[in-house]
Parts: structure tokens; C-alpha cells; sequence
């Protein structure tokens, strides 16, 4: 079912990305998580990497045709899962509002900054590798428009890792770029089916 799915689950994650990522709040950390749009933000976030991981799943298993396209779909799929499992940690991150504003231990907030500075980057790489191998084999994408894909991807993967392990505040202007894979999945979403491709089985 998820194979003959993946297209209106692909777009439905770039949807609710785009829906949850603009509405995500500034500030320090705890005004952040003190926000009444840090929940709705990364749940319309969350939700979004879960259809995104589902889309991919479906077409990694029965749409994917090269032997390079399967491994990277493979690899896509792994890198959206762990973001999609941090990104879980990241909502709940609120819940230690109160430890951090005490100054007392944040296990869910340390566990979802912990995660992030890995989760990300693989994402970026595994995801932007897939578009590039997608668009070379020919099977997903086209050219025109995979640098907003790929752009997104490893901007989206290097913002944690240049935020809070250098510390490096200019850089949370690259976690907004997300907006640009999502635009991406669209693109891809909405591309009619390439001539003779196929699916193979069902997911």
C-alpha cells in the first residue's frame, strides 16, 4: 500500500513542514520552550517527517529500480527515520522547561540536543545523496529544481551541529532552508510518473 502512497505521502510531509517550520519560536532556550508555539510548531513538524519517512519506505521497497537508487533510497530511509526520532525528543523537549529554568538536570531537553547534532547531519547527507543519485539515474527529480532539495538537506543537517556544539547563534539562520527540501518533495510529489516506471510490489 505505502508503494502506490509514496507521491501523496511525500507531498503531505512537505505540507506539514512547511506548515509547523515557520511557526517555530525565537529566543533563549527557555523562552523557546515557554512558547505556546513550540508544541503545535514541532508537532506539524513531527508529523511530517513520519509521512516523510513512510513515503520513502514505499518507494525504497517497490518503486526504486537501479540497484543505486534502492541503496540510496535504503539510506534515505534510515537518515529520515533517526530525524524523525529525534524530532519526537525535540517536542517533548518542553516538558524540562521547569529543570532548566532551575537550573536542575534536563534528561528529554539534553537527550534532544544530544541527538540533533547526529540526527541532522545524517539526514542531510543520506537525504541530499539520494536526490543526487535520484537525478543521475534518472528516477527521481529532475535537475532543475534538486539543488533546493539538496541545499535544504545539508543546510537543515548542518544547523545543529554549528548552533550547539560551536555555539555559533547566526548559524539558526539555516534551519529555516528546511523550507527548501519541503519545496522539493513537492516538486517531486507532483512530477507525473516517468515513463515506464513501475511498481514492483507491494509495501
Amino acid at each position: 500500500m505505502l508503494a502506490r502512497l509514496w507521491r501523496p505521502l511525500l507531498a503531505l510531509g512537505g505540507i506539514l513542514i512547511v506548515i509547523g517550520g515557520p511557526m517555530h519560536p525565537g529566543g533563549t532556550m527557555a523562552e523557546m520552550l515557554a512558547d505556546p508555539a513550540w508544541i503545535p510548531s514541532h508537532s506539524w513538524v513531527l508529523a511530517g517527517f513520519v509521512a516523510l519517512t513512510l513515503a520513502i519506505l514505499g518507494y525504497w521497497r517497490a518503486v526504486a529500480e537501479s540497484p543505486t537508487m534502492r541503496r540510496w533510497a535504503g539510506l534515505a530511509f534510515a537518515g529520515t527515520l533517526l530525524q524523525t526520532i529525534e524530532m519526537f525528543f525535540h517536542l517533548i523537549a518542553y516538558l524540562d522547561l521547569d529543570h532548566l529554568v532551575a537550573g536542575e538536570p534536563t534528561p528529554i531537553l539534553t537527550t534532544h540536543l544530544n541527538l540533533a547534532v547526529v540526527a541532522y547531519p545524517i539526514f542531510g547527507v543520506l537525504t541530499a545523496g539520494a536526490i543526487v543519485a535520484g537525478v543521475r539515474t534518472g528516477e527521481l527529480g529532475r535537475w532543475w529544481f534538486a539543488p533546493l532539495g539538496i541545499l535544504g538537506a545539508l543546510a537543515h543537517g548542518i544547523a545543529p551541529v554549528l548552533v550547539v556544539t560551536f555555539e555559533i547563534e547566526a548559524a539558526r539562520k539555516l534551519f529555516p532552508m528546511v523550507l527548501l527540501f519541503a519545496v522539493w518533495t513537492l516538486c517531486v510529489a507532483l512530477m507525473p510518473r516517468r515513463a515506464g516506471q513501475a511498481v514492483s510490489a507491494p509495501v
